[in-house]
């Protein structure tokens, strides 16, 4: 069981890096998006990001998620090899990317008028469009890279791509003065050379036909998750279209901040620990001790999830004051709603586990579609009265939705003895800090350094008082920090600890 655990958190940092680097990047960008860009440029860019994601799910139609199955299982059931298999994926997603980014880029006038009005101008949405095509093809070598393990590759060029994007989206911003034109050049740019970088690691893989039985087998399997995609995209997106349309683009400039500060949470914790969670948790399953390891798991997932947010929304304010200007300081009020929202869509990953387990997949559409409607109606009520706070909030409350229905059905058909009174200490210890710091702001710097450093250290205070720690956990966190302070020097403290955490001592 321990050596599950271990190899789980080992692996979720290995893979969890390269994918959390296009995440990173509008983060490391913020403090130059809020200097030169006003809220309502800022909320503008935000629809625009949030297009290409929901194109990105129609055009991709599910062929990143078949073609792994499809690799491990091609020569058995369809007799084809995995060059047939790359070969196809890759010359359907480059026609299927034509066809999306073009009927976008022809009908860019009819968008930017629905979307925007007569206040933008049209040819963004077209570079939009450009970056969208570019963004689809490089689906399919990302997945070989994966497919095939090769992660030296697959991080080599997630770096390129993400100090290229770096560097253009500064130099348009900082030095032209393009604004979000172009931060949309910069990241097409930096896309097209990385569809080139691509093509010509897998060319060797590509022969000119599409297999119509290796198409057929991606289709039947991922042609489905669109509908379950696209009510997950309604779920966690579309507020950013009904606060442009029932709010203002200023307010959905602080809430887009907002959103993306929130977004550190799953960037740092829920999107690495998902890379692995997939097949390791399957081969726990397997395991006598099963139970006792989801539920171990679980608490100390959950622990961290809670912890991280807990640091969000302490620190955001005084972090917003000094990379945003004065017109983005509002963005604070919404990161404790948005912060609880992403602390409950990524325990999704444990809460649902049963219904993949005994696959009972269908009713997650059915799920996710139901929380997706909620979520729609509550904001079409509570945006026009509320604004982003109403946003905000709905999105939380839809989150737990989606989790009180996934866990009472997984529950149902593959029980898992949660341990109910650690989790429910470390939900109280949560709300107690996050709530603490947005009721009181001292307007003397060194005292609300003090006041969040307190809140902080009250987390872990908190556990302890309360109990939470068992005594083996204490004992073995005792024997980790003697060992630590064992440790000859920075260095070697330094990487004790980082082998500590992935679990090779």
């Amino acid at each position: 069981m321990k050596s599950q655990i271990k190899q789980l958190g080992r692996h979720s940092l290995i893979f969890g890096f390269g994918d959390s680097l296009k995440g990173m990047i509008g983060f490391m960008l913020l403090p130059v998006y809020t200097r030169f860009l006003t809220p309502a440029d800022y909320g503008q860019l935000e629809l625009l990001r949030t297009t290409i994601s929901v194109l990105l799910v129609i055009a991709a139609q599910g062929i990143g998620s078949a073609f792994f199955r499809s690799y491990v299982f091609i020569e058995k059931e369809l007799n084809a090899s995995a060059n047939d298999l790359i070969s196809t994926s890759y010359l359907y997603i480059l026609l299927s990317a034509f066809a999306v980014s073009a009927s976008l880029y022809l009908f860019s006038g009819e968008y930017n008028a629905f979307i925007f009005g007569s206040g933008t101008s049209e040819i963004l949405v077209k570079i939009t469009a450009v970056s969208l095509c570019f963004e689809i093809i490089m689906l399919v070598p990302y997945q070989v890279f994966r497919a095939k393990m090769e992660s030296v590759k697959f991080i080599t060029l997630s770096l390129v791509h993400f100090f290229l994007q770096l560097a253009l989206n500064i130099y348009f911003v900082t030095v032209l003065r393009m604004g979000v034109k172009g931060i949309l050049m910069g990241n097409a740019i930096s896309s097209s050379v990385m569809v080139v970088a691509t093509f010509l690691m897998i060319k060797k893989h590509l022969v000119l036909k599409i297999s119509g039985g290796v198409l057929k087998d991606l289709l039947a399997f991922g042609f489905p998750l669109i509908f379950s995609s696209l009510f997950y995209w309604m779920l966690q997106m579309s507020d950013r279209f009904l606060l442009q349309k029932f709010s203002s683009t200023h307010e959905l400039g602080l809430y887009s901040l907002g959103t993306r500060f929130a977004s550190v949470l799953p960037m740092l914790i829920v999107f690495p620990f998902q890379k692995v969670w997939g097949a390791m948790s399957f081969q726990v399953a397997a395991r006598d001790d099963a139970r006792e390891t989801f539920r171990i798991i679980t608490t100390y997932f959950y622990l961290l999830l809670c912890f991280t947010g807990a640091g969000l929304i302490i620190w955001s304010p005084p972090v917003i004051k000094i990379i945003a200007g004065r017109e983005f300081w509002d963005t604070h009020k919404v990161i404790f709603p948005l912060v609880c929202a992403n602390v409950g869509s990524g325990m999704l990953l444990i809460s649902g586990f049963g219904i993949y387990m005994l696959k009972k997949t269908k009713y997650i559409s059915l799920f996710v579609g139901l929380s997706a409607a909620a979520n729609i109606a509550l904001n079409l009520t509570l945006i026009p009265v509320y604004g982003m706070m109403g946003a905000a909030y709905v999105s939380f409350a839809s989150n737990l939705l989606l989790n009180f229905l996934c866990y009472r059905l997984s529950q149902k058909v593959y029980f898992i003895p949660f341990d109910m009174p650690r989790l429910l200490k470390i939900s109280l210890i949560f709300l107690a800090v996050s709530v603490s710091s947005t009721l009181l702001h001292p307007s003397n710097v060194m005292a609300d350094v003090l006041y969040r450093l307190f809140l902080t250290a009250l987390f872990f205070g908190g556990l302890i008082i309360s109990g939470f720690f068992e005594y083996t956990e204490i004992r073995s966190m005792k024997n980790a920090y003697g060992r630590l302070l064992e440790q000859p020097g920075f260095s070697n403290k330094f990487k004790y600890a980082y082998e500590l955490i992935i679990g090779q001592t």
